[in-house]
């Protein structure tokens, strides 16, 4: 019986070595293991004071774009915005030695603050015409997006037809 219960004391013992061992790296990790520091800029802002101040400098910024975005948009409705293009197109076109052939445009459609108004212009003339044409519509000071050109040459060796898928995009925010 001294045998049996020797075997018996032997796994509790091991059990209780295993514990022990499962404590001592429990309590190493709890307390002893370096911790993992926090963000610096979160510790930074302690104040209200630094709160505020970060608070006016992304208003700075948002204010900023907004500028930004009333440069690049039109504050006009649709349909205004329709015959102010055709308008100023077909002004381009005559000082360009083009023909515009065909203005269609599309149905407006909402982007964040914004309208995107989609439409397409089909010019007539020479190559080098239609390409100072399409130049002077991709200006960076442009309020209108090319987003697609073909060209396909007519009957004479220098005519060709320019089809422009253009976007101007509408503002929609507080006027």
């Amino acid at each position: 019986m001294s045998a049996r219960r020797s075997r018996s004391d032997a796994g509790w013992n091991a059990l209780l070595a295993f514990s022990c061992i499962g404590i001592l790296v429990a309590s190493w990790f709890a307390f002893v293991r370096p911790k993992p520091h926090g963000d610096p800029m979160s510790h930074s802002m302690t104040s209200v004071q630094d709160i505020l101040e970060a608070t006016s400098e992304i208003e700075a910024h948002v204010a900023t774009a907004q500028g930004h975005l009333m440069e690049r948009t039109w504050d006009l409705s649709a349909e205004v915005f329709g015959s102010k293009i055709l308008d100023a197109l077909t002004r381009l076109a005559g000082k360009k030695h083009l023909q515009l052939a065909g203005f269609r445009m599309g149905k407006p459609f909402p982007a964040a603050s914004l309208q995107e108004a989609p439409f397409i212009v089909i010019v007539e003339g020479a190559f080098t015409d239609v390409m100072a044409f399409v130049g002077d519509v991709e200006q960076p000071d442009s309020k209108v997006a090319l987003s697609q050109l073909n060209c396909a040459s007519g009957g004479s060796k220098d005519h060709v037809t320019a089809t422009l898928s253009l976007t101007g995009f509408l503002y929609k925010g507080d006027k």
